[in-house]
């Protein structure tokens, strides 16, 4: 080529009198070779036209991309190994969540399950039982004519030695003349003067946390004979109760939405067309949810009160314990409908979740507030609702959790035939012990409870007086406090409840991103 022909721009380029111009797709396959569609073409001769030669695009390159994309992305993903992947990553940090939770939740259901009577009510509910003592075996009189003869003999004979070095005008070794004998109840055991007084109090039984909220029943539990592991008791069953709620509730809510599509969809409720109908089919979806896993919260309740100590512990896990419970209390219809569990649990589904479920349609559509407008009101307006739903649902709470440790005998119907009088009786004195003070007669229902709870208790730690004069020692406590005190049993475990909503509203403001309205931050 000459240099006159060539372009200073281009000064190696050379004219082709024969070409071919393919048009090809770029392919998504990486394993093709490039150009493997245009090694089709093919030159007719120098002097023919060109012939332009296309890949077969309507095939080729839509089945090759969606190929490789299955195989980059959705192959994996639908796989059997993934998708228990990813259930096994998903149920560890479920696992992992409750596990931080526990120790608040111990604190908190022992505070609320826990009886602290003033002085008057406990001496009421103790004055039958004393003075009692043991009852003596039964015994035919007949069979052994002279064993109480020999009864009298026996005593006389084991005093008899004594009585030539003891002094019979001088008081018994050990004992002063001031000192009262202890009173003990029907099976031996020495009563208690008082709640508080501890030389007599059972061992698997830790002290009254009177003052202080869930932090202080925390380290109660730890420095007790629970030791730490008692902040961790009831975790599994805490899983199981979760990942029940979690798959149970969508698939109540996709049933509910066939009956109302339109009421039912992925758009806030705010903005939702019907928002009431919707408010009410997901509370409807949640009560019904919290009726299906209520065993699962019976056991809860029951394995995280009941004491660690092997010779006191009742059930040893939350299978054994759900078993126990319906063979000794009439099965699956009274754990579900006997009264004292059923209106609790749809009481305390129902006002958690319209109070939940419902704050961001009053915000919205009464207050006439906007999280994009005004992020501060808003979050303010949240964390005001979720405050005063603590005090709706707190007293709930704490009466459906002190039911829950109660025993609850079988429905008339659910009775067995074969089931007599005295075995229903040994059946129903199989009791609980707890690792706190629970009131000694059980409540008959849920206003009978909170009447209980404001009418006899107190929150005021007494300090200890003058001795009684059945040898205990008086607890005073601070007059015209006892039904405040009650009072604000109902609502043991507010102080948590209030620095959790107050963390959620710190973190809107911080990340500007709202909570997801399901109520996560209930503790």
């Amino acid at each position: 080529m000459d240099s006159a022909d060539a372009h200073r721009l281009r000064p190696y380029y050379k004219p082709r009198d024969d070409f071919s111009f393919v048009a090809t797709a770029p392919m998504l396959n990486a394993s093709r070779p490039p150009g493997g569609e245009a090694a089709s073409a093919s030159v007719r001769g120098a002097d023919s036209t060109p012939t332009i030669s296309l890949p077969n695009t309507s095939t080729n390159r839509y089945l090759s991309g969606d190929a490789d994309l299955a195989g980059l992305d959705g192959t994996d993903r639908l796989s059997p190994g993934a998708v228990v992947k990813g259930l096994a990553v998903s149920a560890a940090l479920q696992f992992t969540s409750n596990c931080l939770a526990m120790p608040f939740e111990v604190g908190k259901l022992l505070l609320q399950v826990q009886w602290v009577p003033n002085e008057q009510v406990w001496d009421r509910l103790h004055e039958s039982h004393k003075g009692k003592k043991p009852p003596l075996p039964p015994m035919d009189m007949d069979d052994d004519p002279w064993s109480e003869r020999r009864a009298w003999q026996d005593d006389e004979d084991d005093d008899e030695p004594d009585r030539y070095f003891r002094d019979e005008s001088a008081p018994a070794k050990g004992a002063s003349s001031d000192e009262h004998t202890r009173d003990t109840d029907e099976n031996g055991y020495v009563m208690r003067s008082s709640i508080h007084d501890d030389d007599a109090r059972p061992e698997f039984v830790m002290p009254i946390v009177a003052k202080g909220g869930v932090w202080e029943m925390i380290k109660a539990v730890a420095r007790s004979k629970e030791r730490w592991m008692g902040l961790w008791k009831g975790t599994l069953t805490t899983f199981l109760l979760d990942v029940s709620t979690n798959t149970i509730q969508p698939m109540i809510t996709g049933i509910l939405s066939l009956f109302a599509p339109a009421a039912l969809n992925a758009m806030p409720i705010a903005f939702s067309p019907k928002p009431f109908t919707t408010l009410g089919l997901l509370t409807l979806s949640h009560v019904v949810t919290g009726a299906i896993v209520s065993p699962l919260d019976l056991v809860r309740t029951r394995l995280i009160a009941q004491s660690t100590l092997p010779s006191h512990r009742k059930y040893a896990g939350p299978f054994e314990a759900l078993r126990t419970i319906l063979r000794e209390e009439g099965g699956w219809r009274t754990t579900y409908f006997t009264p004292l569990l059923f209106i609790p649990t749809v009481l305390d589904y129902l006002f958690r979740s319209v109070l939940t479920l419902g704050a961001p349609l009053l915000i919205e559509n009464t207050f006439h507030l906007d999280p994009s407008a005004v992020p501060v009101s808003y979050a303010l307006s949240e964390l005001a609702i979720s405050t005063l739903s603590l005090c709706i649902t707190l007293p709930i709470e704490t009466v459906r959790r002190r039911l829950q440790l109660q025993y609850h005998p079988p429905l008339p119907s659910a009775r067995p035939a074969a089931l007599g009088k005295v075995q229903h009786a040994n059946t129903a004195r199989v009791g609980l012990r707890t690792c706190v003070e629970t009131r000694p007669v059980p409540y008959s229902g849920v206003f009978e409870c909170m009447y209980r709870i404001v009418s006899e208790e107190t929150s005021v730690a007494p300090h200890l007086g003058q001795p009684r004069d059945d040898g205990g020692v008086q607890s005073l406590v601070a007059r015209g406090y006892s039904s405040i005190g009650g009072l604000r049993n109902l609502f043991r475990g507010f102080g948590m409840g209030f620095t959790a909503n107050l963390l959620v509203f710190v973190l809107t403001l911080i990340t500007g991103e709202r909570q997801s309205g399901n109520g996560w931050t209930e503790m």
